[in-house]
Formats: C-alpha cells, sequence, structure tokens
C-alpha cells in the first residue's frame, strides 16, 4: 500500500515536471522572436539626419523690432539670429509700434549666413509729422527739450516717429507741456490753448491750500477786507483774504454742518450760509483787516428759528435789511434791525407756492421770485398773493435752478435737464418769457451772475457763457482759454471788478474781465 502511494506521487510530479518543462520552452521562444524583432528594426532604421544649418541676424536701428518669417511670430526681437534653417526664400516682416511695418525676402543658403540690417531713419517714408498749433498763435515751440526756432501754427516733417514731448511758450501767457505720438507716414496734430495770466488765474489743490477742488458756491464779500467766502462740498466754508485761506469746519468752528449750498451778504455785511443741517449768520470783525477766523457765527435751526428746515437751499436779500430762506419745506423770512424778526414761513399748504423745493431766490425791490424744482416760480410781494410761471404761461421748464434780475429788470431763469428734457435758459421783460437756451445749447444751467457792467455770466456743467444784449458773446472752456471750466457752481464779482468762478471739481479761478476784450 505503501509503495502504490509513492508511485501515485512520482507520478504526480513527473506530470508537473513535464508541464513546466513545457512553459519554460514556450517562453524561451518567445524570447528569442522578440530579440530577433528588435534587431531587425534596429538593423533598418537609418542614421539620424543633421538640422539645416540655415540662418539669418536681424538687427534694426532702433531695434527691438518684432521679428515675423512667413507670417508666423518668431516672438523674438531685434537684434537676434534665427537658427536651423533650410535652404530657400523666407518672408521676413519687422513691426514696431509708431513705425510701417517693413517686409522683405531673404534667401537663405545653408552654411553661408544671411545678415540683414533695417535702418528705419534712413527711410523718410518711415518718418512723420507734426502739425503745431496753440490759441493764441506765436508761441515758440521746443519738442524733446531743444528750441526749433519755430512757432505756432508750424508743420514739422521727417519726424521720428515715437512719442515726443512738446512745448509751447508765450509771453503773458503759461507754457503749455504736452505730450504727442508720432507715427510713420502720418500727421499728427497738437493744439492747446494757453492759459493768458493776464486774464485768467486758477487756485485748486495743487498749487494753493484749498483743502478740496470741489466747491459749491462763492461769494465776494463788500468791505475793507473784500473777502471771498467759498463754500465746500465737505470741508465746511472758506475764507480767503489776500492770499491766506481761513476755514470754518464744523468741528473747529460754529458753522452749522460742512456741506455748504449757498452763501449771501445782507446790506448789513452780514454773511448768511446755507447749509445741509441749517442756517448760519457770519457777522465780519470789521477791526481787522489781516486774515483770522475771529468773525461771530450764529446758528440758525429748529430750536431757536421758525425755519421749516434744516436743509437751506437758497438765500434772497430783499429791501430792508430782510433776508429770504429758501428749504426743501418752504420759505422763510428774517427781518433784522435791533433784534431779529422772523416772519411766518410760507409752504404749499397755507399759500399758492406751487411746489415747497426751493430751489432758486430773485429779489427786485418789492417783487420775490422763488424758483421751485417741478413746478415753475412763484412771483409775490406779499405771500398771500402769488403769481405762478410755468409752462403754461411761456417758461421754458419748469426745472428752476439759478436767477437773477439784470439792471433793466428782465429776469433770467437757469433750468436743468430732467427725465425727457435738456436744461437751458429762459428769460422775461416781465410781460412775455423768452427761451434763450440756445445760447448755452440747452445745458444744465447752475448760476447765472450779473456784473457791474450789466454782463450777463451764465456757468453751465460745460462751460461759461458770457451774455450781452441778449447775445451770446463767447464761451470759454478748455478748449480756448486753457482751464478746465466745467461744472461752474458760482460767479461773483470783487470791489476790483474781477470775476470769481467756484467749480466742483476743478477749484476756484478768477477772471480779469477788463483784459478780455
Amino acid at each position: 500500500m505503501v509503495n502504490n502511494k509513492l508511485d501515485s506521487v512520482s507520478n504526480s510530479t513527473s506530470r508537473i515536471g513535464n508541464s513546466g518543462y513545457k512553459l519554460i520552452v514556450f517562453l524561451l521562444s518567445a524570447l528569442a522572436l522578440l530579440l530577433a524583432s528588435c534587431e531587425r528594426e534596429i538593423s533598418v532604421t537609418p542614421p539620424d539626419v543633421p538640422p539645416p544649418t540655415g540662418v539669418i541676424f536681424l538687427d534694426s536701428n532702433p531695434d527691438d523690432a518684432l521679428i515675423f518669417i512667413n507670417g508666423r511670430d518668431r516672438r523674438r526681437l531685434t537684434p537676434d539670429s534665427i537658427k536651423w534653417l533650410a535652404s530657400g526664400d523666407y518672408e521676413i516682416t519687422l513691426k514696431k509700434e509708431y513705425f510701417k511695418d517693413t517686409t522683405f525676402v531673404v534667401n537663405v543658403e545653408e552654411g553661408i549666413p544671411s545678415n540683414v540690417f533695417v535702418d528705419y531713419y534712413s527711410n523718410t517714408g518711415m518718418l512723420g509729422r507734426l502739425t503745431c498749433i496753440s490759441i493764441p498763435a506765436n508761441a515758440a515751440i521746443t519738442i524733446d527739450g531743444s528750441e526749433t526756432g519755430q512757432f505756432t501754427p508750424y508743420t514739422f516733417v521727417n519726424l521720428i516717429p515715437g512719442n515726443h514731448s512738446v512745448e509751447y511758450s508765450l509771453e503773458d501767457h503759461r507754457s503749455a507741456e504736452l505730450s504727442v505720438a508720432v507715427s510713420s507716414g502720418v500727421t499728427s496734430t497738437l493744439e492747446s490753448a494757453l492759459v493768458d495770466t493776464t486774464v485768467w488765474m486758477d487756485y485748486n489743490v495743487a498749487n494753493n491750500a484749498l483743502p478740496t477742488n470741489n466747491l459749491t458756491c462763492i461769494l465776494s464779500a463788500s468791505g475793507a477786507r473784500g473777502a471771498v467766502w467759498i463754500g465746500t462740498e465737505t470741508f465746511g466754508l472758506i475764507k480767503y483774504v489776500r492770499g491766506e485761506w481761513v476755514n470754518y469746519d464744523a468741528t473747529t468752528s460754529a458753522i452749522s454742518h460742512n456741506q455748504i449750498n449757498c452763501v449771501e451778504q445782507d446790506s448789513m455785511g452780514h454773511i448768511w450760509v446755507g447749509t445741509m443741517e441749517g442756517l448760519t449768520e457770519i457777522q465780519p470783525n470789521l477791526y481787522h483787516t489781516d486774515p483770522r477766523r475771529d468773525d461771530d457765527l450764529t446758528q440758525w435751526n429748529f430750536r431757536n428759528s421758525p425755519l421749516p428746515s434744516m436743509q437751506i437751499n437758497a438765500i434772497g436779500i430783499g429791501e430792508g435789511n430782510t433776508v429770504w430762506i429758501g428749504t426743501d419745506q418752504g420759505l422763510s423770512e428774517v427781518r433784522i434791525s435791533d433784534q431779529y424778526y422772523w416772519g411766518v414761513s410760507v409752504s404749499s399748504t397755507n399759500s399758492g407756492l406751487p411746489d415747497d423745493n426751493v430751489t432758486a431766490i430773485a429779489i427786485s425791490g418789492f417783487q420775490k421770485y422763488a424758483g421751485t424744482g417741478t413746478a415753475g416760480i412763484a412771483q409775490f410781494a406779499n405771500y398771500q398773493n402769488i403769481t405762478i410761471h410755468n409752462t403754461s404761461s411761456g417758461l421754458f421748464r419748469n426745472s428752476i435752478s439759478a436767477m437773477t434780475v439784470d439792471v433793466d429788470q428782465n429776469i433770467w431763469v437757469g433750468h436743468k435737464a430732467t427725465i425727457g428734457n435738456s436744461g437751458g435758459l429762459s428769460k422775461s421783460n416781465g410781460a412775455v418769457w423768452e427761451n434763450f437756451s440756445h445760447i448755452v445749447y440747452g445745458e444744465n444751467v447752475n448760476v447765472i451772475y450779473v456784473d457791474s457792467q450789466n454782463r450777463i455770466w451764465v456757468g453751465t456743467d460745460r462751460a461759461l457763457y458770457l451774455v450781452i444784449n441778449n447775445s451770446r458773446i463767447n464761451e470759454y472752456g478748455f478748449n480756448n482759454v486753457g482751464l478746465t471750466l466745467t461744472n461752474i457752481t458760482g460767479i461773483t464779482e470783487d470791489k476790483d471788478g474781477f470775476i470769481w468762478i467756484s467749480t466742483f471739481g476743478n477749484g476756484m479761478i478768477r477772471l480779469n474781465p477788463n483784459n478780455l476784450f
């Protein structure tokens, strides 16, 4: 029995040995075939072909030109070499800012480097032209720091393309420092108005002690000191006296609020300041002519007056030391003698006022004109007997933004744009309304001022306009003055005849009209 088991084991082992042997033979045969195949592949692969040896070396004056070959950007700049080129013709294009593209063909032969140099400056077709114009003309021209000996207007030819600094200089005018780009084969034009320093002077945060360029109103006060009072959007009230600046800020003075909306002077010399949080009365100290914050300030508000609202939009000075105050909730009146007498507040509930939002006030004798935001003008001597002027009676627009009365008792009215309507200018001789919007191109009128010569100055969002005898004499702006006269918020005249202009965004400007004509 034992022998039978051993025989069985021996037979089994013999079977396993035969199977393993067959597997080994199979694997060896497969390996031999694989090696033979690899040997055949290696033996049939030809040797590596050396790359082409053609080379183009490209250079230019000026350098840093982009290199394109056969329309393909090689992402290289001159001077540089383009290698590994096969023999043949190649279209080369050099691109450089301000210059015309330069395209040419280069024949490449392997083993022989091709050298190409492009001199932009030697080709007059690559140069540009520049026309220099100034207002007024005859300004000396300096280019890139070198005097040219030429005067405006003048056209320079064969000018090297690129950015150039240009200066125009003229006696009694502020020099204009400019920059211009000149391109190949193109005539560039550089025009600039030069500020006539005998006429115009500007004051802003860059050249003076103004705390902000966002000014809201301006008043030249009468009196020995000749102070100019300037309202700001967020910095309170500023007094400018003989080159010195005095700031009335709500945190350091008794000014009612730092947003100033309007400022006027009464017949007693008191300054009335309308803010977003009430009314401030300033009694200037007349014993000092030097600039100082020594004035007496009084706040008027809900607690000590019948003001219908704290938002003061407009102030008008009437007969007999009377001050009219326009708010967003109606009108108030105060008369000053030995004390203050406040009248009844006027609103749509107790009178014929068509809109409580009073935006402008003009007074001529005993006639008062209260302009409103949406409902035209209320005219009255006695507020219980009010006449309404609106589009139905010939007024151009019902939105009132500015008003004044000239020496001939004409009423001038400014309008701002509303939805679907442009701004503009109206005028009435007391009987008939006329549309003068063509004088200001239908723009938003922010302020109208009549000077001592009965000249009408109109300030809009776009420019300053001068009107004489019902005609526009001139439009003043950056293009003909050299100063930015946009967003004009106030106009006033000082005792010397200078016109002062406040703007929202560009500070303050002084104009000498005697040298303007």
